[in-house]
């Protein structure tokens, strides 16, 4: 039985294993069952193709006066400032490779193949 209470759940936090399933589980704090781990990753998996739209349809800012970027194909802004990057290409990396660690400690395979495709595709 499921006591369908909302929580927050914290992924980074190192749970016991199970002794008869020798599987990682996330317990709901209420009731004391588990949670859908199937749904988990597939909110992962959401959450990494998310980010990866928002950092491919992100603005390019002129380093001096942070406005957007209006020229197609320019490397430098009207005022010949450089251009950055709304979102850090290593801030991107950051939060993918966290995800991908995840994958690996929790074995959630679907999640590491997404993250290991994006990872290695930006390569």
């Amino acid at each position: 039985m499921e006591c369908h209470e909302c929580r927050d759940v914290d992924l980074c936090v190192t749970l016991p294993e199970d002794e008869e399933s020798s599987q990682k589980q996330w317990l709901c704090a209420g009731c004391g069952s588990s949670y859908d781990v199937d749904n988990i990753e597939r909110r992962l998996v959401d959450i990494v193709q998310k980010k990866c739209i928002r950092y491919q349809l992100q603005d390019l800012r002129c380093t001096k006066s942070q406005q957007v970027a209006v020229r197609a194909l320019s490397h430098t802004s009207d005022c010949s400032a450089a251009l950055k990057l709304d979102i850090p290409r290593n801030e991107f990396f950051g939060q993918l490779t966290i995800l991908r660690n995840l994958a690996n400690f929790y074995e959630l395979d679907w999640l590491l193949e997404t993250t290991n495709a994006v990872l290695n595709g930006y390569a």
